[in-house]
């Protein structure tokens, strides 16, 4: 096992928070309290503060494949490639557009515009992925993929939005039945219902906002123009890929699916470490393993 910071660290734990501190927790006291209130809390149990603290567990003499890099890679190094459904010379037009900096925008060695990764044709010691999960129209088909690529004991290391504090916050969370439904309908791109809730039934983006308790409001005052716009956007993509969230995930619904798809033998990528959303973020980090 490669040796990754725990979940839950009862020293750091302990020694950040005074109420734990001054109640004298025993060990078994400190492991309660995380389960049941710290997690929800969004209280730091161990050196991950951030995803700042999350990259560097990232082995760095690894050689990796990061999946939608766009302007911002996560990872770089003459040991990485990267993957989009853009090329190079697509994603700095996109960031261009949206006023976003171009001169980190990498060189792309595969694209596939449905983002089919059966491209791939290597294997890496760690795959990355930052806010890609929730994108994918079959999960369970990108799992699969995953462990393709990855060499037996390969790491999959995700960051993840927490449905809760962003702008997915009224929308239900994924279940099991979604992902096996998905994946038996084989599901290429994503259904219209996904387009009209990612352009007209989601809320602000403000995670401090939203750990505070003000969502906003449930629907917007233009609801009817902008689902009668993602009608008319998916109609004319005509069978192409829009790019909208597909699931809606919090760090215990995105473990329970894992283990779920697991016991059903639909992938053998395990979750050995599940670092929970902190206090005004709206991330949680993943680090799965492709078993031996």
């Amino acid at each position: 096992m490669n040796n990754f910071p725990e979940e839950l660290d009862t020293k750091i734990y302990i020694e950040l928070y005074s109420d734990l501190k001054q109640n004298k927790f025993s060990e078994k006291d400190l492991k309660h309290h995380f389960e049941h209130h710290g997690k929800e809390e969004g209280r730091i149990t161990n050196s991950i503060k951030s995803r700042h603290d999350f990259i560097p567990l990232i082995p760095k003499d690894a050689s990796i494949l990061e999946i939608g890099p766009f302007y911002t890679p996560v990872v770089k190094g003459e040991k990485v490639k990267y993957f989009d459904v853009l090329s190079n010379a697509e994603l700095i037009e996109r960031a261009k557009e949206h006023k976003y900096p171009v001169e980190n925008v990498p060189f792309i060695h595969f694209v596939e515009p449905q983002g089919n990764l059966d491209i791939v044709n290597e294997q890496f010691d760690a795959v990355v992925s930052s806010h890609n999960m929730e994108h994918q129209p079959d999960l369970v088909d990108h799992l699969q993929k995953i462990e393709k690529i990855l060499m037996p004991g390969g790491l999959y290391f995700c960051m993840i939005p927490d449905k809760r504090y962003c702008f997915d916050h009224f929308m239900p969370e994924t279940t099991i039945a979604d992902i096996i439904s998905r994946n038996i309908a084989r599901v290429k791109v994503h259904y219209l219902k996904s387009v009209i809730e990612h352009r007209a039934l989601t809320t602000h983006n403000d995670p401090p906002r939203h750990w505070a308790g003000d969502h906003g409001p449930r629907y917007s005052r233009d609801i009817s123009y902008l689902i009668k716009e993602a009608i008319k956007e998916y109609n004319e993509a005509n069978g192409s890929y829009i790019d909208v969230h597909a699931h809606y995930f919090t760090p215990q619904r995105f473990s329970d699916i894992i283990s779920e798809l697991n016991d059903l033998q639909l992938t053998k990528l395990k979750i050995i470490r599940n670092y929970h959303t902190r206090r005004n973020q709206s991330e949680f980090f993943v680090i799965m393993q492709k078993a031996t």
